[in-house]
């Protein structure tokens, strides 16, 4: 029993001191501090197409702000919606500033399309990923039109698309309809006052 209370009494003296010794584990060193780099701004150039534009497939030219205390910045990373992924090979020494790369997008089908951007550094510390949308819109038909009316004895003033049927409308209250914008059926206004607009739900 004396021998069991003197040994303890020796481990606890020898773990004693001052309270100012520090412990490391065997093999390890001080831990080194992480410099993750960060995307502070990004936009893109343009960021909206029409269907078809540039035949198929335009250029977009991407910008990106970044901090990066750590100044070694060496790779920016792209994921294009398909999944593919471009890499760019940077080496920026300097904690703050703005990247510009180029890509392809695709035009040939409408939606909006998400890219996704990230950066690595030397250390290969990646920043959080970052996302732009990409616009690829229709073209807008009813900017393109056909005259088909002619020799009227209407005076029209205001023409609107419903989704269904096309109506105008004129002067002696004439109201004029029609599926096709070719072949236009004359409807009962009952009235004879001068109709100078028309609007209708979910209207073009």
């Amino acid at each position: 029993m004396r021998k069991s209370l003197f040994f303890i009494a020796f481990l606890l003296v020898g773990c004693g001191g001052n309270g100012g010794d520090t412990f490391a584990v065997p093999g390890t060193g001080p831990l080194s501090t992480q410099h993750v780099p960060v995307i502070s701004q990004l936009a893109l150039s343009p960021n909206t197409v029409t269907y078809m534009e540039g035949d198929g497939k335009v250029v977009v030219r991407a910008n990106i702000g970044f901090t990066d205390t750590g100044l070694d910045i060496q790779t920016l990373w792209v994921q294009l919606p398909d999944g593919t992924s471009i890499e760019f090979n940077e080496s920026i020494d300097t904690a703050t500033g703005t990247l510009a790369e180029e890509f392809t997008m695709s035009t040939e089908v409408v939606g909006v399309f998400t890219v996704e951007f990230w950066l690595v550094d030397k250390a290969g510390d990646s920043s959080k990923h970052l996302s732009a949308d990409f616009n690829v819109v229709a073209i807008d038909q009813t900017e393109e039109w056909t005259n088909r009316l002619g020799g009227l004895p209407y005076v029209l003033n205001d023409v609107v698309w419903d989704g269904d049927i096309f109506v105008s409308v004129g002067h002696n209250g004439v109201i004029l309809t029609s599926a096709d914008g070719i072949v236009w059926t004359e409807r009962e206004s009952f009235t004879d006052v001068h109709l100078n607009a028309v609007a209708a739900y979910g209207a073009y």
